[in-house]
C-alpha cells in the first residue's frame, strides 16, 4: 500500500524556567464499502443473473468483468419512488473506464442525452461503444478529481433506441486518499524545563489536507532525530470541525532540562495511507 508523507522539520528552543514568562442500514446497499471511512477492502460481490429480464425492468448491468474501483448500486426496486441507477466511481483513474453494460442488444447505438440533468458532459467525456462480444457499454473517458469543481456527481439520462423507457444514472465520484498531508509551522516552539513528563506543551500546529475526512481520520506522525527525541517527544493530534484540518500538538515523554540540552532539532512525518 502506497504511503503518502509530508516532512515538517521542528526546532524546539528548551527555556531556562526562570526566563519564562508564564441513515438508511448500509448492509442493504451493495455500493456502500466505497464510501465507507475507513474504506475496506472490496468485499465479494458474486455475479448476477439477469437472464430474461428486459430493458424494462434493469436498463444497466455491472460490466464484466466488475472493475475494483467501480461499483454499480442494486436497482430500485418499484415500490421505491425513484428509478436512477446510483453507479459510483473512484477518482483519478487513467484512461478509458468501463463503469457498466446495457441491457440493450439492437443494433443502433443508445444515446447519452445533453445537457446532463447535472454535471459538464464534457467534463466527463461518457460514451456509448460495443465490446467485442456485441454489448453496448458505458466509458468514461475524462480523468476525474474530486477536488475539481463540478467533478463529484453526475445525473444524466439514456436512451436505447425502440425502448420506451429512458436510464437516468447517477455517477457518484468517490473521493481517495491521493493528496500530501500539510503541515503549517508558523514558528519556533518554545518549553519550560523541568515541566511533569505525560503532558502536552504549548507547541500546536496546524495540519491540513486536501483529501478531508478520509485522510485526517486515518493520519499518523513519526518523529525522527539523529539523536532520542522520538523517545523523549510523542504527537497527540485532533481533528478539528471543519474536517480537513487537525491540530498537532508536541507532547513530553519526560522531563526536559536547560543544562542538558537546550536545543532539540527533529522532523515530524504525517502519513496517510493511499486508498
Amino acid at each position: 500500500m502506497e504511503v503518502h508523507i509530508r516532512l515538517a522539520a521542528i526546532t524546539l528552543f528548551l527555556l531556562s524556567i526562570g526566563n519564562v514568562q508564564s441513515e438508511n442500514d448500509q448492509s442493504d446497499y451493495r455500493c456502500s464499502f466505497m464510501t465507507a471511512i475507513p474504506r475496506p477492502e472490496r468485499p465479494y460481490l458474486p455475479d448476477q443473473d439477469f437472464t430474461g429480464i428486459p430493458w424494462s425492468e434493469r436498463q444497466i448491468l455491472p460490466a464484466q468483468p466488475e472493475r475494483k474501483d467501480v461499483c454499480v448500486e442494486h436497482f430500485p426496486t418499484p415500490i421505491t419512488l425513484s428509478r436512477t441507477q446510483i453507479i459510483y466511481m473512484d477518482e483519478e483513474i487513467e484512461g478509458d473506464v468501463v463503469i457498466a453494460r446495457l441491457n440493450y442488444y439492437g443494433d443502433t447505438a443508445p444515446v447519452i442525452q445533453v445537457p446532463f440533468d447535472l454535471g459538464s458532459s464534457i467534463m466527463l467525456g461518457a460514451k456509448i461503444e460495443k465490446d467485442g462480444n456485441g454489448d453496448w457499454e458505458l466509458v468514461i473517458t475524462q480523468r476525474q478529481d474530486y477536488e475539481s469543481p463540478g467533478m463529484q456527481n453526475y445525473i444524466f439520462q439514456i436512451n436505447a433506441p425502440g425502448e420506451t423507457d429512458n436510464v437516468r444514472i447517477l455517477l457518484s465520484i468517490v473521493n481517495i486518499d491521493d493528496n500530501d498531508p500539510i503541515i503549517r509551522l508558523f514558528d519556533t516552539c518554545q518549553v519550560e524545563e523541568l515541566g511533569e513528563p505525560g503532558r502536552l506543551t504549548n507547541c500546536t500546529y496546524e495540519v491540513w489536507d486536501a483529501d478531508g475526512l478520509i485522510s485526517t481520520s486515518a493520519m499518523t506522525f513519526r518523529i525522527d532525530s539523529n539523536r532520542d527525541d522520538d523517545q523523549i517527544f510523542y504527537i497527540d493530534a485532533h481533528i478539528q470541525e471543519n474536517l480537513f484540518y487537525m491540530n498537532m500538538t508536541i507532547g513530553l515523554n519526560r522531563s526536559l532540562n536547560f543544562v542538558d540540552n537546550a536545543l532539540h532539532i527533529f522532523t515530524i512525518t504525517a502519513m496517510v495511507s493511499n486508498l
